[in-house]
C-alpha cells in the first residue's frame, strides 16, 4: 500500500512540476533493409530542457505491417526563439506478425514553435534492433500541441 501511495505522489509531483504536457501526431518512414512508412500519435512531458515522450505508430514496411511502441528521452542541446534542437535516446517495442522484438533509438529532433501552444517537429533516429532487418534510419515529421 505504501509503495502505491508513494508512486502516486511521485507521479503527481512530476505532473505539477512539468513545464509542458504535449500531444502530437507524426508521419514518416524507414530507410534500410525494411523500407516503409508510418503514422502515429505521441504524448510527452517536459521538465525544463529534459523531456520524455511515449508513442504508438502503425508502420507499413516491406516485410509487413508493424506496431511500434516507443519511449524516448530528450535533452535540448540548443534553443532560440525560432527553434529547439534536441538529442534523443529511446527504446522501441516492435510487434509484427512474423517477428516481435526490441530496438534502441539514437537521434536528433528539431522543434519549430508556430504559436504559444503549437509546434512543428522533425526527428531523425537510427534504430538498432534485435533483428538486423529492422535496423535503419527512422525519419518523422509532425505537429504537437502543448497544454
Amino acid at each position: 500500500m505504501f509503495k502505491k501511495v508513494m508512486t502516486a505522489v511521485a507521479l503527481s509531483a512530476a505532473c505539477v512540476t512539468a513545464s509542458a504536457v504535449e500531444v502530437g501526431v507524426v508521419g514518416g518512414g524507414f530507410t534500410g533493409s525494411n523500407d516503409g512508412g508510418l503514422a502515429g500519435v505521441t504524448v510527452g512531458q517536459k521538465w525544463g530542457k529534459v523531456g520524455l515522450t511515449g508513442g504508438y505508430a502503425q508502420a507499413w514496411l516491406s516485410a509487413g505491417d508493424q506496431n511500434r511502441w516507443t519511449a524516448v528521452g530528450s535533452y535540448d542541446v540548443y534553443s532560440t526563439k525560432s527553434f529547439i534542437v534536441s538529442g534523443k535516446l529511446g527504446y522501441a517495442y516492435l510487434d509484427q506478425r512474423s517477428n516481435s522484438g526490441s530496438a534502441g533509438l539514437v537521434g536528433l529532433g528539431l522543434e519549430i514553435p508556430v504559436s504559444k501552444q503549437w509546434s512543428l517537429t522533425a526527428d531523425y533516429a537510427y534504430q538498432f534492433a534485435q533483428n538486423s532487418k529492422d535496423n535503419g534510419n527512422v525519419l518523422t515529421a509532425g505537429v504537437k500541441y502543448g497544454f
